[in-house]
C-alpha cells in the first residue's frame, strides 16, 4: 500500500469523470479513424473539467460538478456509451485526435519505457512549457453492469501497480 500511495503522489494520479454526452458527438463512427466532428463539439470538450486538467488550465475556469440530467442529449449519450465500452482502443485513438485538434500534442497506445519496466498509455500528451510536461491518460470505460465500486477500485489498483513498477517503487512479480 505504501508503494501504491507513493506512486499516486509521484505521478499526481487523478480520477476525472467525463460526461458521455461531451464525447458522443466527437466519438461517433469509432471504426473510421478519419471520422468527422464539428468544431463546436471540440469547443464543448475544451470546456470540460477533464480537458482543463489535462491541458493544465484547471485553475483558470469555474468548475461545476457533474450532475445526472434527464434530457435528449443525455439519453442519446447513454445509448451511445453502451456501444463504445467494448472499443477502448478506438475511443483512445479518437480522444487523442480531439486533443490534437485542440492544439495539444497527443498520441494513443504509446509505450513508455523506464529503467524498471514499461507501460502503455491509452493517451499520452506532451505539454511543453508546463511544470509537468507529460500526461498519461488511462481510459476506464466501464459497461454499466461493471460500475460497482469494487470493479473500479480493482482497475485503478492495477493501473497504480503498473506505474509503481514503471517508477521502480515496486518490483515486478
Amino acid at each position: 500500500m505504501k508503494e501504491l500511495n507513493r506512486t499516486r503522489l509521484y505521478f499526481d494520479v487523478r480520477i476525472i469523470p467525463i460526461r458521455a454526452a461531451d464525447l458522443r458527438r466527437l466519438c461517433n463512427d469509432l471504426d473510421n479513424p478519419e471520422g468527422t466532428y464539428g468544431d463546436s463539439y471540440v469547443g464543448r470538450f475544451m470546456r470540460t473539467h477533464f480537458y482543463q486538467v489535462v491541458a493544465d488550465k484547471w485553475d483558470e475556469y469555474e468548475y461545476t460538478p457533474l450532475k445526472e440530467r434527464e434530457s435528449k442529449r443525455a439519453e442519446e449519450a447513454r445509448v451511445w456509451y453502451e456501444s463504445v465500452t467494448t472499443k477502448p482502443t478506438q475511443l483512445g485513438r479518437r480522444i487523442a485526435r480531439v486533443f490534437r485538434t485542440s492544439g495539444l500534442e497527443a498520441t494513443y497506445e504509446e509505450t513508455l519505457t523506464s529503467g524498471y519496466s514499461s507501460v502503455r498509455a491509452d493517451i499520452f500528451i506532451k505539454r511543453p512549457g508546463s511544470q509537468k510536461p507529460k500526461v498519461i491518460i488511462e481510459i476506464k470505460a466501464f459497461s454499466t453492469e461493471a460500475t460497482m465500486p469494487s470493479s473500479i477500485k480493482d482497475a485503478i489498483k492495477v493501473t497504480l501497480r503498473r506505474h509503481a513498477q514503471f517508477a521502480g517503487f515496486l518490483q515486478r512479480q
